[in-house]
């Protein structure tokens, strides 16, 4: 493990003392839970006097989301979907899942839950439902912190495929339908026109011409009234097509706005964490200035103890020396 050294002087008679790591920011090769260990020590009046105490930290870093599922993501219902979420931190975060802020029952990669958690962090949802249309959280732990990811899952229905497939699709069987209808129709008129044509021959021949005349009419009526019936389908299948097209349009749109709400919120929150992060740093140059203007009134203070008691010394030496010429003059004398 890693170690530092290092010793802060103190005054005279001082009982207490603050420490600081004038270095900067303390670094440790390895993470988790550390012991410090601070000594304080002094002499007064010969006597050495020292104050031992461990303080227990944790060395590393909060959680933080940097890579993940896009902040929408779209599947079919029964299909499955992955919602991926990775989380960097000292120590290593621990991801946990919510569904519209309520924790989500999940079990590892050997359960049979719908929603299956991933080795990586990631969520597994086997066979997306009407209850997934919703929005998910993942959310990274740590002894730091916690941090959370919002994901929006949008669970199309299941008469349709994805997005433009599903429309492309639905267009392609309404036109296989009219094309149908009109084969049909044109068989059906064929038939009519070949039985009119046959009953005027006969009139020709001696058959009754009132008989004639008013088969051709009831079959040029049943051939109106198909006619009628083939452009209200025709009505009705645009009008269906035309309501398809709305439906998936508003989808869109409304993907579209969750996506924005989304994106709005993450850039929100990258400020906020950019607004603490100055914050922090301000604070850290506050206390190292502090620390610092404590440090230079220790030495001044300790600077003038010296000057003051090389001055007492030099006094006292003087002192003597000027007794010790008195006590000579005064032997010559006697």
């Amino acid at each position: 493990s890693s170690g530092i050294n290092a010793e802060w002087p103190l005054r005279p008679g001082s009982s207490t003392v603050e420490l600081s790591f004038p270095i900067g920011p303390l670094f440790l090769n390895e993470s988790g839970k550390h012991v410090f260990t601070c000594l304080a020590s002094n002499q007064h009046r010969g006597v050495e006097y020292s104050k031992i105490r461990e303080i227990e930290g944790i060395v590393g870093y909060p959680a933080q989301w940097v890579n993940g599922t896009w902040p929408v993501v779209e599947t079919a219902k029964g299909e499955s979907a992955v919602l991926a979420c990775q989380f960097s931190g000292i120590p290593k975060p621990v991801v946990s899942w919510k569904r519209n802020g309520v924790s989500l029952p999940i079990v590892d990669d050997k359960g049979n839950s719908n929603h299956v958690l991933q080795k990586d962090g990631a969520l597994l949802v086997a066979s997306a439902a009407n209850s997934d249309h919703t929005m998910f959280t993942c959310v990274g732990t740590n002894g730091f912190n916690s941090a959370p990811k919002d994901i929006q899952l949008i669970v199309a229905s299941g008469v349709m495929s994805v997005a433009a497939a599903s429309g492309l699709g639905i267009g392609i069987i309404l036109l296989i339908c009219f094309i149908l209808l009109i084969m049909i129709l044109l068989y059906r008129y064929q038939r009519r026109k070949k039985k009119v044509d046959v009953a005027v021959s006969h009139n020709g021949n001696g058959i009754d011409s009132v008989y004639a005349n008013s088969k051709a009419a009831e079959l040029l009526k049943e051939e109106e009234e198909t006619k009628r019936l083939a452009e209200e389908q025709r009505r009705r299948e645009e009008e269906k097509k035309r309501e398809e097209v709305e439906r998936r349009r508003r989808e869109e749109e409304e993907a579209e706005r969750i996506r924005r709400e989304a994106e709005e919120a993450e850039r929100l929150r990258q400020e906020e964490e950019e607004r603490l992060r100055l914050e922090a740093e301000k604070e850290k140059l506050r206390l190292e200035a502090e620390a610092k203007a404590r440090r230079d009134e220790e030495e001044k203070d300790m600077l003038e103890a010296e000057i003051l008691a090389r001055r007492e010394a030099e006094a006292a030496e003087a002192e003597r020396l000027r007794l010790e010429e008195e006590e000579k003059a005064r032997r010559r004398r006697s």
